[in-house]
């Protein structure tokens, strides 16, 4: 080799490592993010994963049927290939079914269970009776069983400010011995506070179309349980009965006259509690401060119907975990790490209410104050590839601003016109109301969402790949940038049509 050739030999080798070095010391300058996951991302990869999780052995990823405590061993398991320090934190999923003995009566005469009265999900069991008073002037109740009227609210995605269950704690603590909801019966679940298999809300009606006997029965008690979860706890312990009336059953029962009518109640359910685990993954960072990003999917699916057929829940969620596990091995091969850290958390228990992440908000030292924001992702692979929705504009309009420029890098646009599903839609509202900044990244609802036929042929793995590139470059500036969020806003969003 001439003197010549080693010369520039040298000199290019030392670009090299000064180039290496440069991107060691300064990722968010020498690093592309968008291009850093493309070159570790793939879709046989994302595919891969999607279809393990949709596949017959985690048998729809449910907790009461098991799939989900084996889906949540292999998360873990692909953390720690990974690279990342991995823990299960427990939770549990509490489900409330009526029991033998509810009854209400005024002046003798009785109304039927699930038709004429509900009782509220956060009701204490037991029974009441003595006359009925209006009430709304502040006065002491004791004795005597509040009767209030209430305007309708249009279901699950809003309820009454302040909720029955609040209004019912008030109430209690002004002597009521039980408390009586009449609400207007164009919306007679009044938000989801009141719903029982046997009275659901309308939209959830549609999930029924075509189903009888043990299909039905099955398909209505996880719908409750799920709405159930999602109605405003009180912020203490009811120990009173609380029922919801509709409006038309009130006007038969009470006729012109409430204040004085005798009434009795009597309120009787039993609990069945399942255990749940979310899988936690940390990365830590490199900095002074202790604040972590989040980014989260949900695993658990519907699990087995009562006839043995399989939800393969490959859209819903199996996809935002493929895109969660890939978005964390770009961060683990990142040239570096970032300034921040990050913990990637796949969450159990969505399905039926949120109760991963409810119990995460609750239990985890990071929240509020140590984790800087949360980005959910849930349903990364149905509609038009190069399109997808930020929820959450009205509530973090920085966070999304942030997300909606990583994904634009991605080659997706993003759209906010869902932003009245925020409240209660996914793993991100427990975080919202811990006061952590939290948006959802979702291609919405798809024909197939929460049935059979949500199946891994019908994803795209493609899109799958534009979203895992869009939100790793949205996390990667996040975690790696001094940038302080602001708390996140608690704005009403209206649902499309409503006055």
């Amino acid at each position: 080799m001439t003197r010549s050739r080693f010369f520039l030999g040298a000199c290019l080798a030392a670009a090299f490592l000064a180039l290496f070095r440069l991107a060691a010391e300064d990722p968010g300058r020498a690093m592309d993010p968008a291009e850093h996951a493309g070159r570790w991302t793939s879709t046989e990869s994302l595919a891969r994963d999607m279809e393990r999780l949709a596949s017959a052995e985690f048998e729809g990823r449910s907790e009461e049927d098991g799939g989900a405590w084996r889906a949540a061993a292999w998360i873990e398991e692909r953390f720690r290939q990974i690279g990342l320090q991995t823990s299960f934190q427990p939770f549990e999923i509490v489900r409330r079914e009526l029991a033998e003995g509810n009854a209400m009566s005024v002046e003798g005469r009785a109304l039927v269970a699930g038709k004429d009265f509900l009782p509220l999900t956060w009701s204490a069991a037991g029974a009441a009776e003595g006359p009925a008073t209006t009430g709304g002037d502040g006065r002491r109740l004791d004795g005597r069983i509040a009767v209030e009227t209430v305007a309708a609210a249009p279901g699950m995605m809003r309820t009454l400010d302040p909720p029955l269950s609040e209004r019912a704690l008030r109430y209690q603590q002004r002597g009521a011995k039980g408390v009586v909801f009449v609400a207007d019966e164009q919306d007679p679940e009044a938000g989801g506070e009141a719903v029982w298999p046997s009275h659901l809300p309308a939209h959830s009606m549609r999930r029924l179309a075509g189903l009888t006997g043990d299909l039905e029965a099955w398909t209505r008690r996880r719908i409750a349980t799920g709405v159930q979860a999602r109605a405003p706890r009180p912020a203490g312990t009811l120990g009173i009965p609380a029922l919801l009336v509709p409006a038309a059953a009130a006007r038969t029962a009470f006729g012109d006259r409430i204040e004085g009518a005798e009434i009795k109640l009597s309120v009787a359910f039993r609990v069945v509690r399942t255990p749940g685990v979310n899988v936690l993954a940390d990365l830590p960072g490199t900095g002074a401060d202790e604040r972590r990003l989040l980014v989260c999917a949900h695993y658990d699916s519907h699990g087995r119907d009562p006839r043995g057929r399989i939800y393969p829940g490959a859209c819903d969620n199996a996809s935002g975990v493929a895109v969660l596990l890939a978005v964390a091995e770009a961060f683990a091969r990142a040239p570096s790490r970032p300034a921040r850290g990050v913990v990637f958390a796949a969450f159990g228990g969505e399905e039926l209410g949120l109760w991963g992440s409810r119990g995460f908000a609750a239990q985890d030292v990071r929240v509020p104050g140590r984790i800087l924001a949360a980005l959910n992702i849930d349903m990364a692979g149905r509609g038009p590839v190069d399109e997808m929705y930020v929820v959450g504009a009205a509530h973090s309009p920085r966070l999304a601003e942030l997300a909606e420029i990583g994904l634009g890098r991605a080659g997706v646009r993003t759209k906010a016109t869902i932003d009245f599903s925020f409240p209660n839609g996914s793993d991100h509202w427990p975080l919202h109301r811990a006061g952590v900044p939290a948006v959802l990244v979702t291609s919405s609802r798809f024909p197939e969402c929460d049935q059979l036929g949500d199946r891994p042929e019908l994803v795209s793995i493609e899109k799958m790949l534009r979203v895992t590139t869009g939100v790793f470059a949205a996390a990667w500036r996040l975690a790696d940038s001094p940038e302080n969020l602001p708390r996140p806003k608690d704005v009403w969003v209206k649902f499309p049509g409503e006055r």
